[in-house]
């Protein structure tokens, strides 16, 4: 759908599709993310500071891979060492910019909803839920998933047919414009749990820690499986941390809210859904042919996390002393700008694909 959207602004504009790929639409992207997430981090946390605090992890947020480049090579870079794309490369993948932006926006009505469920937000949430799926499949898995399994709590434990009503029409309409368009690419879904983990810690361009990936592979023939327990545990903590960054401050806000929120309110039951839902698959699935793909799954737990961000970085100022507090904001933003930076700066030294003068 992103191709048509722009092949129809195209001819109903006269703007070049040029203009509209490299200009236009990444800025548009980038602005609706930002008014997206200041208006998600005011309904949850209900403070200015707090969203603009999400803000700046949604913007800047990124992994830890740098450290990897430069104890590897002395050099800033890595942004991808742990396998997930940060949000500064957000627009190399449209479809995955425009599906992020209808993500918050699914999410958002799904609030609205949640509050007073009437005829015409049910219809906006069963369209944007519903024509998701094409825009980008992962997202359209993740939400139509917790939308689903929402819809089947209530059921059981409220008779609550409300949420039924709305995922009906969604799945359907995600079949309608999804099968007639992609068929037979079911058989592209691989189980194979851990498998960017576990590539994570081979492949000499990612991680590429050597000796773990071989105490692995050792206790796995051997049989050594509390060895082999804990190793993948230690594999998998380095994927995670990894990936996140700094923005692994948002565990410190997620107990509290779970406990206080999750079972008490709609919304925060379908947000916990959606958190959990874009992770998991990333440890068990791959795409056939190009395996590393389903990476694209924890791109909106990424996101996710970064909103809580800016509520643990609160929560952490508040548990600390006042002469503490700066340091500990100042140390913050510049480790959490460093991926980003070293990523943008590339982006003036070349492309990393072209064609030379020579050529």
């Amino acid at each position: 759908f992103y191709d048509l959207l722009v092949a129809l602004t195209a001819r109903l504009t006269g703007i070049a599709p040029v203009e509209l790929i490299f200009r236009f639409y990444p800025g548009l992207f980038s602005i609706l993310l930002g008014v997206g997430t200041y208006l998600l981090s005011k309904y949850l946390f209900n403070k200015w500071y707090i969203a603009f605090a999400s803000l700046f992890f949604v913007y800047f947020g990124g992994s830890f891979g740098y450290i990897v480049e430069w104890l590897r090579q002395k050099t800033l870079g890595g942004e991808s060492a742990f396998w997930a794309n940060q949000p500064v490369s957000m627009n190399l993948n449209p479809p995955f910019a425009v599906s992020l932006v209808l993500t918050i926006a699914s999410v958002l009505v799904f609030f609205l909803f949640s509050k007073r469920k009437n005829f015409a937000t049910g219809i906006v949430l069963v369209i944007l839920v519903g024509a998701l799926i094409e825009f980008k499949v992962y997202a359209g898995l993740i939400i139509l998933f917790s939308l689903g399994l929402v819809s089947v709590i209530k059921l059981i434990t409220r008779r609550d047919l409300s949420y039924l009503k709305v995922f009906i029409p969604s799945l359907l309409l995600s079949l309608l414009v999804y099968l007639p368009n992609n068929s037979g690419s079911q058989n592209l879904v691989v189980f194979s749990p851990f498998w960017l983990v576990d590539s994570m810690v081979e492949f000499t361009d990612r991680v590429g820690w050597a000796k773990l990936a071989q105490a692995k592979a050792a206790y796995l023939s051997g049989g050594v499986w509390p060895k082999y327990v804990l190793a993948q545990a230690l594999s998998l903590a380095i994927f995670i941390v990894g990936n996140l960054g700094t923005r692994i401050i948002a565990l410190l806000a997620l107990p509290g809210l779970i406990k206080k929120k999750l079972w008490q309110e709609d919304s925060y039951l379908f947000l916990g859904i959606v958190i959990t839902a874009s992770f998991v698959p990333t440890l068990l699935f791959i795409q056939k042919g190009n395996p590393w793909n389903s990476i694209q799954f924890i791109y909106y737990f990424l996101y996710f996390l970064a909103l809580f961000a800016g509520l643990g970085v609160v929560i952490l100022l508040k548990l600390l002393p006042r002469a503490v507090s700066m340091t500990v904001v100042v140390s913050i933003i510049l480790a959490t700008s460093i991926s980003s930076f070293s990523t943008f700066r590339s982006a003036f030294q070349g492309a990393p694909s072209r064609l030379t003068n020579g050529e």
